[in-house]
């Protein structure tokens, strides 16, 4: 039986948690089986049991400790989750000569609660993530994210950075926009506010308030597209305008559908593709000429993502194919944790693309054969280097640092943790633990292989518990 603490609080005692862990080896087992089973379709029985093999192999890297770093970030007093180790045991960190609080973050709070689902911690309850957790959460995280909440634009501003400086950086407020809506949704709730995601055609005072001056009609868009940085010959120029890109994509197909309302004869989206089509470099499938590196196909992630979230047909997506392949194998060391995560992440976009809105070089189905010749001989050796690249970056406690030796204590342009920290980082450790394992069974055709499982999120209720009982 589970000890009752008092009649919110459960802790799980060692005897149900082992007892449940054999559960979850034959869980496991089957799941194995199954995946091999389904790479028999797909290919010969050796060359599946090889890709299985390498897959296991990755999957050895991850440390059931981690479910218990995870917990450890969650503050129950405030009803968010902390960054990293540093950002939980520091008050502040100095910046451009100014100091910042550092306080739970929306968007390391919709991460973790996230890896809850991804991880396949919440089987159990459907992936349901809010039923995962103990249901005293739900009160104090949904105040976290309903306090920060701007009445008059919509948008949602933290404390410690403050409206001035998060409006200067339009991907750090798109991106806390998407968490925060993400994680009271999570909850069954809704913002305090109108926000921007939402139609406000019928409403002019709440549209006039809220809409992005940049997204207001075309010619607006058009001098804001025509304002960002993108050079052809610098790799890192496509990632960074990409992905200032994608952090709005929400609001831009949005303020689209209202456009299309308000009778207007043009589309964003369209202005926004022959955009980017016109950028693209056709010879090596990305949008620069610069040599090939790993932030060739940083680019192609972001940029892709774009056409993906706004229902976009891709340029060549046989050529960016093949550039991703090689990004994957290059004998380089990877700067960083997204080196290792964007070449997945970019082959199943490209594979979602294709199959949704087919692409400009052929139709799905062709393409998808193609595409399968020319990978699957080849995902052994991608597996196994991929693997061999996230040993760098795991630390003893099972979490991830998003450099090598260090995490990165910036979160899109705001301070986040103590600079030069050798630490894992929520945002590293959801990418290492499952955005990089699930596009990997994404792109095979397989079912995800759980990291953690049933066993994993009852030591998780544990420490959350215990840490609310001292709190």
């Amino acid at each position: 039986m589970k000890t009752m603490c008092n009649e919110l609080s459960t802790i799980y005692t060692d005897e149900e948690i082992n007892k449940q862990a054999e559960i979850d080896e034959a869980i496991m087992n089957e799941a194995w089986r199954a995946a091999e089973e389904r790479l028999c379709s797909f290919c010969s029985i050796e060359l599946a049991q090889r890709i299985i093999s390498e897959l296991k192999g990755l999957y050895s890297i991850y440390n059931k400790s981690a479910v218990e770093w995870y917990a450890e970030l969650y503050d129950p007093k405030i009803g968010g989750y902390y960054y990293s180790n540093s950002a939980r045991d520091n008050k502040y960190v100095e910046y451009n000569k100014k100091k910042y609080r550092l306080p739970p973050d929306l968007e390391s709070t919709s991460q973790a609660m996230g890896v809850i689902g991804l991880s396949h911690m919440a089987d159990k309850f459907d992936g349901n993530i809010a039923q995962a957790l103990p249901e005293w959460m739900k009160e104090k995280m949904v105040s976290f994210v309903k306090n920060m909440q701007d009445e008059k634009s919509g948008y949602f501003y933290h404390p410690q950075w403050g409206k001035e400086l998060t409006d200067k950086w339009i991907n750090r407020r798109g991106r806390d926009l998407t968490c925060a809506t993400r994680i009271l949704n999570r909850y069954g709730e809704t913002p305090l506010y109108k926000t921007p995601l939402e139609d406000r055609s019928k409403d002019k005072k709440s549209e006039k308030a809220s809409t992005a001056p940049h997204l207001k009609d075309k010619d607006s868009f058009e001098i804001y597209l025509n304002s960002l940085e993108f050079d052809a010959q610098n790799a890192h120029s496509a990632y960074k305008v990409g992905n200032v890109l994608e952090s709005q994509v929400t609001e831009l197909v949005a303020r689209d559908k209202e456009l299309q309302k308000e009778g207007a004869d043009y589309s964003l989206l369209s202005i926004l593709k022959e955009w980017l089509d016109a950028r693209f470099n056709s010879e090596n499938g990305t949008w620069t000429k610069a040599p090939l590196y790993h932030d060739s196909c940083n680019g192609i992630l972001k940029i892709c993502n774009v056409y993906a979230r706004a229902g976009l047909t891709l340029p060549d997506s046989i050529k960016s194919l093949e550039t991703v392949m090689e990004c994957i194998t290059l004998k380089d060391e990877p700067l960083h944790i997204c080196c290792i995560l964007n070449p997945w992440y970019a082959m199943s976009t490209l594979i979602g693309c294709i199959r949704a809105y087919g692409s400009n070089d052929g139709g799905a189905s062709k393409l998808l054969s193609e595409i399968r010749e020319k990978v699957y001989p080849k995902l052994p050796e991608m597996i196994n280097k991929t693997a061999n690249n996230l040993k760098l970056f795991v630390k003893p406690d099972g979490s991830f640092s998003f450099f090598k030796n260090r995490s990165a204590d910036l979160s899109q342009d705001m301070p986040v943790a103590i600079p030069k920290t050798n630490e894992g980082d929520v945002n590293s450790t959801m990418i290492c633990t499952t955005a990089i394992p699930n596009h990997i069974c994404s792109y095979l055709g397989i079912r995800e292989i759980p990291v953690y499982t049933e066993s994993d999120r009852m030591r998780y209720i544990n420490v959350l518990e215990r840490n609310r009982l001292k709190a």
